[in-house]
């Protein structure tokens, strides 16, 4: 079992070389323009969500920062679960519009916090996430990866805000089929990061038969359930302090996650090769 998870950990991070194979628009861009975040509360609809984030996915790859890779997997995804409102396809569309409201805000409240220096604010595995952009050499994969590992973490959070404060009983039905959702969206992901960042990647997508795709999705869909059962178990919770206390587990879940998720097989290493990397300018730190 742990062979067949390295293995599919791996073709995981094949799938990201999506952000790994041809010429890279550069480095983090620390140090440069502040990048422009709406204004606390003023998200407010899916209209909203996708909006700010193609508005980020610019400025990201305008000052060549590299988390705009992540950015851009979460366009796509979000432009996908839009498309499927109103067409029948979920039970409760409005359950699923405020997810989509509520996880964009964590992660917004996330990156906002990074930005004016609030590490406190930041949950640890988004400190990883966004600190890796900061290396002076970085193999372009884990910044897409650690992030998205660090924004299923937020779902947990998302769960339990939508149904507790918001008043909306979550949907296990429309939770499960935002999976289906997500894996016809690989594809249109792929091409939209090999058009701005990797044009080799195309032909990587075809040596890879596919599995890459699937073993990305393998992954997606364990760390969504797991970040659904933390959800729940935190609507279960009396008290302030048990909740503190899932929310710590929580991200100690999430931050071995993302240390296992760095630990590359060898064979991938010499794959990536120095087109994988990269290079950030040095900056100090927060």
């Amino acid at each position: 079992m742990r062979l067949v998870s390295t293995v599919c950990l791996g073709s995981l991070c094949a799938f990201f070389l999506s952000a790994c194979v041809g010429t890279p628009h550069g480095g983090a861009g620390r140090g440069r323009a502040p990048v422009p975040l709406p204004r606390p509360g003023t998200v407010k609809s899916p209209e909203d969500v996708i909006s700010t984030l193609r508005a980020l996915e610019r400025s990201f790859t305008a000052r060549h920062d590299a988390r705009g890779v992540f950015v851009t997997i979460y366009v796509v995804s979000s432009e996908a679960l839009y498309k499927r409102l109103g067409t029948g396809f979920f039970e409760d569309d409005a359950y699923v519009a405020r997810v989509m409201v509520v996880f964009a805000g964590l992660y917004l409240e996330a990156l906002g916090a990074y930005e004016r220096g609030d590490r406190r604010r930041v949950p640890p595995a988004w400190r990883l996430a966004h600190d890796a952009t900061r290396e002076n050499r970085v193999r372009k994969h884990e910044l897409a990866i650690l992030a998205v590992n660090a924004h299923i973490r937020d779902l947990a959070v998302a769960v339990y805000r939508v149904e507790r404060e918001h008043g909306l009983p979550n949907s296990r039905h429309d939770y499960v089929a935002v999976n289906d959702v997500l894996r016809d969206a690989t594809g249109r992901a792929q091409h939209r990061l090999a058009t701005i960042y990797a044009a080799g990647m195309h032909a990587l997508d075809v040596l890879g038969l596919d599995l890459d795709e699937r073993f990305a999705h393998a992954f997606l869909v364990r760390r969504r359930a797991a970040s659904w059962q933390f959800g729940q178990r935190l609507l279960r919770a009396d008290s302030a302090a048990e909740r503190a206390a899932i929310v710590a587990e929580l991200d100690a879940d999430a931050v071995r996650e993302a240390r296992r998720l760095r630990r590359l097989p060898m064979f991938l290493r010499w794959i990536e090769g120095e087109n994988a990397v990269w290079r950030v300018p040095a900056s100090p730190a927060l």
